[in-house]
């Protein structure tokens, strides 16, 4: 028997992180995609106002979750930072 009272919460944890990973593949895929048809088009990889709209987007979901803003525009920002690399765009470090 497990008398360890952080066990269940971790576990819970983990489920939800392999559900994350799995999400962010999808979303990867997604961004392939998207990759493909911008150069198929000759369409700029960046597009900063539509990344600012998901960004409030984004906040205010996490507003009304109780998650810190800071942490979803930090989140928010790394994933665009490897979906502008994977389009190309040579100055997202």
């Amino acid at each position: 028997m497990n008398t360890d009272p952080l066990q269940k919460p971790r576990d819970q944890i983990d489920a939800l992180d392999a559900k994350l990973v799995a999400l962010l593949g999808d979303r990867w895929k997604l961004v392939e995609e998207v990759t493909r048809i911008k150069k198929e088009h000759n369409l700029p990889p960046l597009q900063p106002e539509r990344f600012a709209n998901l960004l409030d987007d984004m906040k205010q979901q996490a507003r009304e979750h109780d998650i810190p803003e800071e942490m979803i525009e930090e989140i928010w920002n790394s994933i665009h930072k490897f979906s502008r690399r994977s389009q190309g765009e040579v100055d997202a470090s």
